[in-house]
């Protein structure tokens, strides 16, 4: 809209004028909240490619990797290896899963190139160095191996122990388990220093991933890693091990502060309104419809043994599986859905709430649940920093941004906190933990310590 007053200015205006106007409506703009966001993500994504520990090293020609898993992320990133010149192998003991997922490779040539961008010989390269494995012996001698099957609920926990036997000498071992499953998969692999965690930053975009590495981990694997995924496409955020990824750990607290204010008497949709008012893509209740009902339960389940947060006790989501609405693929979870797929609010879930549950909905304002979740994910992103999982609170504000959605020019649950000022959210955040939930309110130790030494989260960003 300034950009259209500047324009009208610039025709009204006699010149002198029109640009003074320019630098008014410039100052204004810069000074505003939107502008200090947008220039706290732009630092951010700069410092992904700041490894000072990982300069000077020389990396090993790597030429060949396998893919483990199923579904569009393993097609995308076989078509992206594929288009860097490497020779990808897509693996999974179950020849059907591995058909699909081929002819997923093939139906993403054809959706990314419609104008003939590439040659046909150029296509014909690429589909010649595009193999199929079904056995682990199959990958023998390969550079790298990424087992993304635990994205689906497919990981096996000893599989690393096949692709450590059979990998190259100094191949990289990638996989997408976190938490215990992680460490599981660095102790049978018999190569420790070359296993890493790799998987995305959520559900929004595939091409930001969090890379968690133990204190051994080889620092040229680390290094050929990120170089590997960022001529792929992607940016790297690097984390230490911790339990669960911090997109998990963010997502977790999310869902648990929203099913907590379901019982205060909130609806789904009060909630997923009040989020994308707010700038998100898509609030909780209709992400999870998408994800899938069972996949949220046993995602919960997992999370729960890992983490102190009961978050297998919360929300109505397993009443509504009993009743037949699993999400979208069933044509209803927390929303109706009609023919299209357009999502309507369902007076039977408001029924659940009030009945099954005993919370009457009575409303709560979008600025209470606005301010209940940001607290929720600025607390978690604290005790993300304050265990070492993040190595910087900016991290942190990009998998949200990047990888869930929240719009760019919000900044983050990390900048957002600082906005508002520490004090303040801490304050909110013991005000919380003097109810129920004590536990998953009560402040990480790092607000205090940041509060007695002046400090914002910001100032642990580094350059």
């Amino acid at each position: 809209a300034r950009i259209v007053d500047c324009v009208e200015a610039a025709l009204l205006l006699p010149e002198d004028e029109g640009r003074t106007y320019e630098r008014a409506v410039f100052e204004e703009l810069r000074a505003s909240d939107a502008s200090a966001a947008l220039r706290h993500l732009a630092r951010a994504e700069r410092r992904l490619g700041l490894n000072p520990d990982l300069a000077g090293i020389e990396l090993l020609a790597r030429r060949t990797i396998a893919i483990a898993g199923e579904g569009a992320l393993a097609a995308d990133l076989a078509r992206d290896m594929l288009g860097r010149g490497m020779r990808v192998t897509l693996f999974d003991h179950d020849t059907e899963v591995l058909t699909r997922t081929i002819g997923l490779v093939a139906a993403g040539y054809e959706r990314e190139d419609p104008g003939g961008r590439k040659t046909a010989e150029m296509r014909r390269q690429e589909w010649s160095r595009l193999d199929g494995a079904t056995e682990p012996r199959d990958l023998d001698g390969l550079d790298m191996i990424f087992d993304l099957s635990e994205l689906a609920g497919r990981g096996a926990r000893t599989r690393m122990a096949d692709f450590g036997r059979f990998a190259a000498e100094g191949a990289i071992l990638a996989t997408a388990a976190t938490g215990p499953d992680l460490d599981t998969a660095i102790t049978v692999s018999q190569r420790p220093r070359a296993v890493l965690g790799l998987r995305p930053a959520g559900p929004a975009s595939d091409r930001l991933f969090e890379l968690a590495a133990s204190p051994i981990t080889d620092r040229e694997i680390l290094a050929a890693t990120i170089a590997l995924m960022r001529g792929a496409g992607r940016r790297v955020v690097r984390t230490g091990l911790g339990d669960g990824s911090l997109s998990e750990r963010l997502l977790g607290a999310l869902r648990f502060a929203a099913d907590r204010l379901l019982e205060d008497g909130a609806t789904p949709y009060d909630i997923d309104a009040a989020m994308q008012a707010h700038g998100w893509q898509i609030g909780p209740y209709a992400a999870l419809d998408r994800q899938g009902l069972i996949a949220d339960l046993e995602w919960r389940a997992r999370l729960e043994t890992e983490d102190e947060h009961p978050l297998g006790t919360a929300g109505i989501g397993l009443e509504l599986l009993e009743m037949g609405r699993g999400g979208i693929s069933t044509g209803a979870g927390y929303y109706r859905y009609d023919a299209d797929g357009n999502a309507w609010p369902d007076p039977e879930v408001l029924s659940v709430l009030t009945g099954t549950r005993g919370a009457p909905v009575r409303g709560v304002t979008s600025g209470v649940i606005l301010a209940r979740l940001l607290a929720a994910l600025a607390n978690e992103g604290a005790r993300l920093v304050e265990e070492g999982v993040a190595r910087r609170p900016s991290d942190i504000d990009l998998v949200m941004v990047i990888g869930h959605g929240l719009a760019r020019w919000r900044g983050g649950p990390m900048q957002v906190a600082d906005r508002t000022g520490l004090l303040a959210m801490r304050n909110a955040l013991r005000k919380l933990a003097q109810g129920r939930d004590e536990r998953f309110w009560r402040p990480a130790a790092i607000w205090d310590e940041l509060i007695k030494t002046g400090r914002r989260f910001e100032d642990l960003n580094g350059p």
